[in-house]
């Protein structure tokens, strides 16, 4: 009795071919985005978290142009849009009268490099800023990705312009 070569190979091939594991499908573009937004969604609501846990009581910035208290800050944002917004007073507890005051807000990454900064320049129209006057208002600021690294941390700075009175400056 002869044997054919495909007598001998269909068997072989058979074996072979049950023996195979079957390939997973592959994952749809859709699938894949999903997945990308709940990892994204998870990692931003864990930092979120530790970001808003330390918000239970006010920050006081002093400076010499007068005092910037923080009373309610929270990373927000979405996907590559991540942003701190920072709520703050400033109060004027100078003895001086300021024609207008900046604020500004710094995300820094935690080796101290600025990774973002966002500031607002406050005025009262017909007024000014005088001893014992606030102004509240809110600040977003990117973060430009610096809330990924562990360490980042934010910090919050004022100045006051003084007004130089009619008839103070000289001309020469």
């Amino acid at each position: 009795m002869t044997c054919s070569a495909p007598a001998i190979l269909l068997p072989v091939l058979v074996v072979a071919a049950c023996s195979a594991r079957p390939t997973p499908p592959r994952e749809t573009l859709g699938e894949r985005l999903l997945q990308e937004r709940i990892d994204w969604t998870q990692r931003f609501k864990a930092e979120q978290a530790r970001v808003n846990w330390r918000n239970d009581r006010p920050r006081v910035y002093d400076s010499h142009d007068g005092t910037v208290i923080v009373r309610d800050w929270a990373l927000l944002g979405q996907p590559d849009q991540e942003y701190l917004r920072v709520l703050f007073t400033y109060d004027n507890r100078t003895i001086h009268t300021f024609d207008r005051a900046r604020v500004w807000v710094k995300v820094h990454e935690p080796n101290g490099v600025v990774a973002a900064s966002r500031w607002e320049d406050l005025t009262m129209p017909w007024y000014d800023f005088a001893p014992g006057n606030t102004y509240t208002m809110a600040i977003r600021v990117p973060t430009d990705g610096a809330h990924w690294h562990e360490g980042w941390y934010w910090t919050v700075g004022s100045t006051a312009h003084r007004r130089v009175p009619i008839g103070v400056a000289s001309l020469r």
